[in-house]
């Protein structure tokens, strides 16, 4: 494909998914259909399904007549029904893997847990066992797209790691034997922001070109968009939230710092602070048991989580002035009310100029998000259809 055709606005390739992903869930629909489902402009549909029947992306199916005037024609999205790709990713407390065809169908979708102490080469067994089971070696997979947590991620075509012995190796390894298993090509990127490209772009509506994505579970992630583009930076450690320092003399991190984000708001840090306390509280859903009930312990240490990642999020929207917060994570499904603390607190952290409150949300998907925005990557890589969107991390 020409440059000229991969190199288009973020914008555009905003525009472009909402009409396909329109046309994928109407599976045929009319250039007005198409204004309807997505809120653009007649020009600007015109021109984007002019653009994709050229591309051979989108086609003409038969018209539809209404009354005695010229039938209307239907646009559908040309598919490849064998066409699947492969999406793996690696928290700290799980591995999720899912199968995706071609018309964003999940056709099969796995997860198994393991613990924080759990090793690298363990995690990847575990990984390898949930493959076999869940994914024939005679499906054709024509890309993979593999997610792990900070410590692994790319910059430019070489994998690099933090605080993770031997995880460089490992993780060349894991990515060698899927590829050579599926016989496709594997791309390799942070967990975190791949869940947040999937919560943008799994949607039928055009998104907001400037957002924060924040995944609060074991860990703290965050997946940063401006001006329509994912924030990598140039070590790969862009919207790496988790670790901004909030209490300078705090508890130690698995970082190596003091007093990270995660060490206040994560699913552990909470359920430490309700133990220090005096609660019995076995998980992240004894702490939201007893927040409902009222119990101060609980509710101290769920308002100190949401007050501070609001800081750290209020901070942030001062820098890149976003429309929207979207927070996800075991935390926050477990404790909905902290979405409010958040919100507050970001308000209260905002520019008191004029500065508009960013609307703060649940997110939509749930804990596949991860892998399914790494099946997302692997189709940019074999499909071009996101270059603005995800950097090329193929690891050969």
């Amino acid at each position: 494909m020409p440059p000229s055709k991969v190199v288009r606005s973020a914008t555009r390739q905003l525009h472009r998914d909402a009409v396909i992903r329109a046309l994928r869930l109407q599976g045929a629909a009319s250039r007005r259909d198409l204004q309807e489902a997505t809120g653009l402009s007649r020009s600007t549909i015109s021109s984007i399904v002019n653009e994709l029947m050229a591309e051979g992306e989108v086609e003409r199916c038969s018209a539809a007549r209404t009354g005695r005037g010229r039938p209307v024609e239907l646009i559908r999205v040309v598919e490849d029904a064998q066409r699947t790709w492969l999406g793996i990713e690696f928290s700290h407390g799980s591995v999720h893997v899912v199968l995706v065809q071609g018309d964003n169908q999940v056709r099969a979708q796995a997860c198994r847990s393991y613990t924080g102490e759990t090793t690298w080469s363990d995690r990847f067994a575990i990984a390898s066992e949930v493959l076999a089971r869940e994914t024939p070696s005679e499906v054709a997979v024509s890309g993979v797209g593999i997610g792990f947590p900070s410590s692994a991620v790319m910059r430019g075509e070489d994998l690099i790691t933090r605080g993770q012995e031997g995880a460089l190796e490992l993780i060349r390894e894991v990515a060698a034997q899927v590829g050579q298993r599926y016989r496709a090509a594997v791309s390799v990127d942070n967990n975190v922001r791949l869940a947040g490209l999937a919560e943008m772009l799994w949607q039928t509506e055009a998104q907001p070109e400037n957002q924060i994505y924040a995944r609060v579970s074991d860990g703290i992630g965050g997946a940063l968009v401006c001006n329509g583009q994912l924030v990598t930076g140039q070590s790969g450690f862009g919207g790496e939230i988790g670790h901004l320092t909030v209490e300078a003399d705090g508890v130690r991190c698995r970082c190596g710092k003091r007093g990270c984000l995660e060490t206040v708001a994560s699913a552990s840090a909470i359920i430490r602070r309700c133990r220090q306390g005096g609660a019995q509280v076995a998980g992240i859903e004894d702490v939201a048991q007893a927040y409902h009930q009222g119990r101060r312990v609980a509710v101290e240490a769920v308002t100190e989580a949401g007050q501070a990642l609001g800081k750290v999020l209020g901070r942030v929207c001062v820098l890149i002035d976003p429309a929207r917060i979207v927070l996800a994570g075991t935390v926050v499904s477990a404790l909905p009310h902290l979405v409010d603390v958040v919100r507050d607190q970001v308000g209260l952290e905002l520019l008191p100029v004029n500065q508009v409150l960013p609307r703060t949300v649940h997110a939509r998907l749930g804990e596949d998000a991860g892998a399914l925005g790494a099946a997302l990557m692997a189709m940019s890589a074999t499909r071009l259809r996101y270059p603005i969107l995800i950097p090329d991390r193929s690891v050969n």
